[in-house]
């Protein structure tokens, strides 16, 4: 028994990592103790686990801070000596952490992350013998525990949040999201609805107990795309929360603006003529390197949707227009086999034609604006307080780039206020726009104007039925600037285009 025992102990310590070389010191110790008789006759010691003590700390051990207390003090750790000479053995840990990046798939900068070094160094505290958490502990138990969470979930009460609904796949899941709006994102609960007729009541049911799991007081708004049966369960929701907005998706609502303005037989055309030129570059390896010889870069360029990668593809073409040019009209595609084809020669009658350039040019006018205000609502930084000021100022800059010629503008004018009107024009639009410095306080005279005031009234009324006092002092302090609002630091940040107006 004790020869298996021996056996047994000296494989599991080959099978661990020892990057220090030795087999002995930084090993967890196991003891031999007591006595068993077996068989009757022969008595051998029986062999009873007992992990090596920890080592005690020192005096000077009190004096010494720990990592995330240094970084908490934004202090640096002094170099040890194990640090400054074990190199091997440090070349060997960073061997094992690349395999287990590499293996893993994970981005390499993430180890920029302080975690990450709070981890390391957690793990070198607590010395051989680490067990790692099983992806049980790390889904649920840990994930419970983590600081982030218990943060968000306190300033739910305060702050409020917003439920988010979005199918993984148009037949089978249903996935639930809840944003925390400053705080960021917080993943609910996701439901496996392939046996379910995706109905206004089912939608409405599944909301209503995510709702309830978070606490209606705590909810401001639900998110869904534009769908009809989304809609119809808005109706449901508002007799059973009054209180609660059921918002449709911004990125969804701009990116159909443009999906409409791309229906605009000119802007169809565009956008065909320049896929015929990138289809024909990127087709072949050697006239891709050609291309990329002369405008030292490419032309195709993604973006967040269909129709915003059209945009970005034609202004990434428009761009390099002269290097285009210079190219189509050199030695070098003269001489080329695809200046002979079909394909080739349409290429070069488009990038030459100066006519081509000017239309494309006018189709950019159209998307620029609202691919701005797409990238916004896309974004990592709560929008709702952008949307309203944001498609105004879109409106505005596609007039101004079309010289206001009205009759280039008012079709694309329209094709936004359709779309704009019927779903982004509600009350909590209209309110965050009021409530956002940054578009207030320069033009105080329009945004005070009665439909914006009865829009923050609404919106005050049913996030505070019962709170008469909050009613009537919501706005007193914010459109004298007092308070808070007066402060030097609200000054300065009012404008700033980083900061969300709920950070003030």
């Amino acid at each position: 028994m004790l020869d298996a025992f021996d056996e047994k102990k000296s494989a599991k310590l080959d099978a661990q990592v020892n990057v220090n070389g030795n087999n002995d010191e930084d090993c967890v110790e196991m003891e031999v103790v007591g006595e068993v008789d077996v068989q009757g006759d022969s008595t051998v010691a029986a062999s009873t686990l007992v992990p090596k003590k920890p080592k005690n700390k020192g005096p000077l051990d009190s004096y010494c801070m720990r990592p995330e207390q240094a970084r908490a003090k934004g202090k640096h750790l002094q170099t040890t000596m194990n640090q400054h000479f074990k190199v091997k053995e440090r070349e060997k840990a960073h061997q094992y952490i690349a395999d287990w990046f590499y293996q893993a798939a994970i981005p390499h900068n993430t180890v920029l992350l302080d975690s990450f070094d709070l981890m390391l160094e957690a793990i070198g505290q607590f010395g051989p013998g680490f067990k790692k958490p099983s992806p049980y502990m790390l889904g649920i138990p840990l994930l419970n525990k983590h600081e982030f969470l218990q943060v968000q979930k306190e300033q739910w009460s305060s702050i409020g949040c917003s439920i988010m609904t979005d199918a993984l796949d148009r037949s089978a899941w249903k996935k639930l999201n809840e944003l925390g709006c400053s705080l960021g994102v917080y993943f609910l609960d996701a439901i496996d609805a392939s046996l379910e007729v995706h109905n206004d009541k089912y939608i409405y049911s599944l909301v209503s107990s995510c709702i309830d799991e978070v606490g209606p007081e705590k909810v401001v708004q639900v998110v869904t795309d534009n769908a009809s049966n989304n809609m119809s369960a808005s109706k449901l929701l508002r007799v059973k929360y009054p209180h609660i907005f059921w918002t449709s998706c911004a990125a969804h609502c701009i990116d159909l603006m443009l999906e409409d303005i791309g229906k605009i037989s000119m802007v169809h055309n565009m956008i065909q003529d320049g896929k015929s030129i990138t289809n024909l570059l990127y087709r072949h390896v050697r006239l891709l390197a050609l291309m990329r010889q002369f405008t030292n870069g490419d032309l195709v360029r993604a973006g967040t949707t269909r129709f915003a990668t059209s945009y970005l593809n034609l202004r990434s073409l428009y761009d390099k227009r002269n290097e285009l040019k210079q190219w189509f009209a050199s030695k070098d595609w003269a001489e080329s086999s695809w200046s002979k084809q079909k394909a080739g020669q349409n290429a070069h009658d488009l990038v030459m034609n100066n006519k081509f350039w000017s239309q494309m040019l006018e189709v950019i006018n159209y998307f620029e604006p609202l691919a701005y205000v797409l990238r916004r609502v896309d974004g990592d930084v709560p929008a709702m307080g952008y949307i309203y000021g944001d498609l105004l100022n879109a409106n505005k800059q596609i007039a101004a780039r079309l010289n206001e010629n009205k009759k280039k503008y008012g079709p694309i004018w329209k094709i936004i206020d359709e779309r704009w009107d019927d779903k982004l024009k509600t009350a909590l639009h209209k309110s965050g726009y009021f409530l956002n410095p940054s578009f207030f306080y320069n033009n105080r005279q329009e945004k005070e104007e009665e439909v914006m005031m009865e829009a923050v009234i609404e919106c005050a009324t049913r996030m505070y039925p019962e709170d008469a006092m909050v009613q009537d002092n919501i706005l007193s302090a914010y459109t004298e600037a007092t308070c808070s609002f007066g402060t030097a630091m609200a000054l300065r940040q009012r404008n700033s285009p980083t900061i969300s107006p709920g950070s003030f």
